[in-house]
C-alpha cells in the first residue's frame, strides 16, 4: 500500500507542475509585436503644418486688383484708395480675410523703406488701402499679401509668392521748376567729347524745361560737385533756376560683336543739386545694354534709351 500511495503522489506533482509550466508561457508577451503596432499606429498619424495650411489656403484664394490711385507729386494726395478683392476659385467673396499692405514711407537715395499695415477684407471681400500723403519723390510698388503667421518663417515667404502689386507713382516737385545740365558724353577711351544732346531731348521731350549749364568746361567733370555748384550759382543767382543735374555718359566697355550684332553698354552716374542751398538731392547711377547692326546705331540706340532711364531717375528721385 505504501508503494502506490508514493506514486500518486508523485503524478499529482508532475500533473501540477506541467500546468504551471503551461500557463507561464502563454501568458508572457510577444515585444517585438507590439513594436510593430506602436510604429504602425504612429504613420496612420498625419500632423499638418502650419506653412502647409497656409499654403492650401492661398491655392483656393484669388486677389483681383479692381482700381488704383493715378500717379501723384510730392505733398499731394493721391486721387483714389487701392481696391483689392479676396475670393475662392469659384469667385465667392472671402469674408473677414486677413491681408496686409506695403507700401513705400522713406527713402534715401535708392534706398526704400516700408511701412506695412494690417487689413481684413470686408463681407463682399473688398479690402482698401489709401496711402499717406507722400513727402518723397518715388517709383515703386504697393503689396498686398495674406498675412501670414508670425511664429512660422515659411509662411512669410509663401505669403509672397502669391501676393499682388501695384504701381506707387510719385514725382519730384522740383522738375515742375526750371533746372540746368551738365552732362557730358565721354568716349570709350574716357574723353569728354560734347554735352548729352539725348539727354537734353528727353527732358524738353518730358515737358521738363532744363538747359545746358553755364558753365562749359570739361574739366569740372574731374572736380567735385560742390566746385561744379559754386562755379554755376555765380553765374545763375537771381535767375529761378531751381536745380542742376551733373553727370557722364560713360561706356561700361567697348563696343562688342555678338550674334551678328554690335553689343553696346552705357553707365551714367548723376547727382541732382538744390541750387538754393548746395545740397544734393539725390544720387545713382543709371546703366543701359542695347545693340545695333552696326557701331552707330548701337550706340545711338544705348545713348537714346539710357536718357530714358536717366529722366525717369530724375522725376522719380530728386
Amino acid at each position: 500500500m505504501k508503494k502506490i500511495r508514493l506514486l500518486t503522489v508523485f503524478a499529482i506533482t508532475v500533473l501540477f507542475s506541467g500546468c504551471v509550466t503551461t500557463s507561464e508561457i502563454k501568458d508572457e508577451p510577444d515585444i517585438e509585436t507590439v513594436q510593430k503596432e506602436i510604429e504602425s499606429e504612429k504613420k496612420e498619424i498625419q500632423v499638418v503644418s502650419i506653412s502647409e495650411t497656409f499654403y492650401n489656403t492661398l491655392m483656393d484664394t484669388d486677389f483681383i486688383l479692381q482700381s488704383s490711385p493715378k500717379r501723384t507729386s510730392v505733398g499731394k494726395k493721391f486721387d483714389g484708395a487701392y481696391v483689392l478683392r479676396v475670393q475662392d476659385d469659384n469667385g465667392n467673396a472671402r469674408k473677414a480675410f486677413p491681408i496686409t499692405v506695403s507700401y513705400p514711407s522713406s527713402r534715401i537715395n535708392d534706398v526704400i523703406t516700408y511701412a506695412t499695415e494690417n487689413l481684413v477684407s470686408d463681407d463682399e471681400g473688398i479690402v482698401s488701402f489709401t496711402a499717406p500723403v507722400p513727402e518723397f519723390p518715388c517709383n515703386d510698388k504697393v503689396t498686398f499679401y495674406a498675412t501670414p503667421d508670425p511664429s512660422d518663417q515659411k509662411s512669410a515667404q509663401i505669403a509672397l509668392d502669391f501676393s499682388v502689386q501695384s504701381a506707387y507713382e510719385v514725382r519730384s516737385t522740383m522738375v515742375y521748376k526750371s533746372g540746368v545740365l551738365f552732362v557730358w558724353d565721354l568716349n570709350e577711351k574716357g574723353f569728354p567729347t560734347s554735352n548729352s544732346t539725348a539727354i537734353l531731348t528727353e527732358f524738353r521731350n518730358r515737358g521738363i524745361y532744363a538747359g545746358n549749364a553755364p558753365v562749359s568746361d570739361s574739366s569740372y567733370i574731374s572736380k567735385s560737385i560742390n566746385e561744379l555748384y559754386k562755379a554755376n550759382k555765380k553765374m545763375l543767382d537771381g535767375s529761378g533756376t531751381a536745380y542742376l543735374i551733373a553727370g557722364t555718359v560713360e561706356f561700361v566697355k567697348p563696343v562688342y560683336a555678338e550674334d551678328g550684332l554690335q553689343i553696346c553698354e552705357l553707365r551714367a552716374p548723376l547727382s541732382c543739386v538744390d541750387m538754393k542751398t548746395g545740397k544734393v538731392l539725390y544720387e545713382t547711377t543709371v546703366t543701359c545694354t542695347a545693340s545695333g547692326k552696326t557701331y552707330w546705331y548701337a550706340v545711338q540706340n544705348c545713348k537714346d534709351e539710357l536718357a530714358k532711364k536717366f529722366v525717369d531717375a530724375v522725376i522719380y528721385g530728386m
